[in-house]
């Protein structure tokens, strides 16, 4: 593997004939659009998770709505789009609703337009959704399409594709230590954005010929990971 050095909060790439940002807390910026987009936030999952008796942090999903908020603050978009599993579980109506009104009352401040794309937690819906929040199940914008999950092989989903659910990851090491990090995967028809919940698990993702892979960390961009024919003497995939 191929690893080139960034180390920056946020990087550009140019695909598809449109320039976007990769930020490294988990989130896509598209300038022309003014449009953020993140996917599987799965809000609730702590609470969840402490339920079944696990000891879990405290107040985890605040802190990743803190997060959203300082994004939407550097970049000042006009639309928020959200790739699926807003929520970790659909049984949990009271505590949903808490979720989605504190994302309304967060996106009203910094006037925001949200459009929710659903994704496999988030259905079916079984609250009330409140009215400034647009649901759909997948948009197109400028000939990108983007959904929660993405298109497959006996699908007559459209491609170029803009898609969370997979929560790619990147295993690497070095003479030191090993690293699982989430990371952008990039390929010539398809972006996969990684999981904005720190608590999400991960796929980990292979290199291959046409793909490149962005790791991210503590709110940066680490490198641009790419396939190469030989290795070399710095970090390589276990």
């Amino acid at each position: 593997m191929h690893l080139a050095p960034i180390n920056q909060p946020d990087t550009t790439i140019r695909w598809q004939g449109h320039e976007l940002r990769l930020h490294g807390e988990a989130a896509l910026y598209w300038p022309a659009r003014k449009l953020l987009a993140l996917a599987d936030l799965h809000l609730g999952r702590e609470g969840l998770l402490r339920s079944a008796g696990l000891a879990m942090p405290g107040a985890t999903s605040e802190a990743d709505l803190a997060r959203l908020d300082s994004l939407i603050a550097h970049y000042r978009p006009s639309r928020l789009l959200i790739l699926g599993d807003l929520l970790h579980t659909r049984s949990a109506a009271g505590r949903n609703e808490h979720w989605l009104d504190e994302l309304v009352r967060l996106t009203d401040v910094r006037d925001v337009h949200v459009t929710w794309l659903l994704g496999n937690h988030d259905r079916p819906l079984r609250l009330e959704v409140p009215a400034a929040l647009q649901v759909e199940n997948r948009v197109c914008i400028d000939g990108l399409n983007f959904s929660h999950e993405p298109p497959t092989a006996n699908t007559s989903s459209p491609s170029p594709h803009i898609c969370g659910h997979l929560h790619p990851v990147l295993r690497w090491r070095d003479r030191f230590d090993r690293w699982r990090l989430p990371c952008f995967q990039v390929d010539p028809e398809l972006l996969v954005v990684p999981a904005f919940s720190r608590l999400a698990g991960g796929l980990e993702t292979p290199l291959t010929a046409d793909r490149v892979l962005y790791p991210v960390a503590e709110g940066r961009v680490l490198a641009r990971a790419q396939k190469s024919r030989a290795q070399g003497s710095g970090p390589r995939a276990q």
